[in-house]
């Protein structure tokens, strides 16, 4: 499923999207639109499972970095997880300077480069006046979460705290009911201006039982 989650240009997410519709029958709209409601119930169950088990026990950190104790002590614990797969994960990298302060290109040292097919180079640009952190690789803007390539940069200034931005509710402990769309009982974070999360959470569903 390398067009759902390696594809960085246009060109390389459209060229496979018709082939991955057609070869998982995506066609069937009634088909999709069960498996969006199946899905929507199974992740708000799993979220009140992580959410008991954040409150009940402690997260053990693999770094020294303060975003990763940010991270423990913001995040459910399962995407604490994921978070600190992308801490351990940034120390793969290399980091070159483009633009002092605001354009760097990250990408693997040379021993883990040589171990894969394909190697990229990250962009990652900053706007450290206004904390805005970003990269090619859009992992924020479809996870919620900073990638690796971000956080090396951040590193290498010497930055490890991020802004509570950075940490969006989404992920978060829930302590409240959660709120439904009174038109179609969805839960409200899988609607609205919130169509590139619930795509992705969705596609990274589907995707996961097409492996099983």
């Amino acid at each position: 499923m390398d067009v759902v989650h390696s594809a960085l240009t246009i060109p390389e997410f459209e060229r496979p999207w018709p082939q991955m519709i057609h070869r998982y029958k995506l066609e069937d709209i009634a088909y999709f639109l069960d498996e969006y409601d199946r899905i929507g119930e199974a992740i708000q169950e799993n979220q009140k499972n992580h959410d008991s088990v954040t409150r009940r026990t402690k997260a053990t950190l693999s770094s020294g970095y303060h975003f990763e104790l940010q991270a423990a002590r913001l995040y459910n614990r399962a995407i604490f997880f994921k978070f600190q797969k992308e801490v351990i994960y940034l120390t793969r990298f290399n980091v070159e300077e483009t633009i002092p302060n605001r354009s760097y290109s990250v990408y693997k040292s040379e021993t883990h480069a040589s171990r894969e097919f394909r190697t990229r180079r990250y962009v990652v640009t900053l706007n450290l006046p206004n904390s805005k952190f970003s990269c090619i690789c859009c992992k924020f803007q479809k996870d919620g979460l900073l990638c690796a390539h971000v956080l090396r940069v951040l590193v290498h200034l010497n930055i490890t705290e991020l802004p509570e931005k950075y940490f969006i509710d989404r992920w978060r402990p829930k302590d409240k009911k959660i709120k439904r769309n009174i038109t179609n009982d969805i839960p409200a974070e899988f609607t609205g201006d919130n169509s590139q999360m619930r795509y992705n959470i969705i596609m990274t569903k589907m995707t996961g039982h097409q492996k099983l």
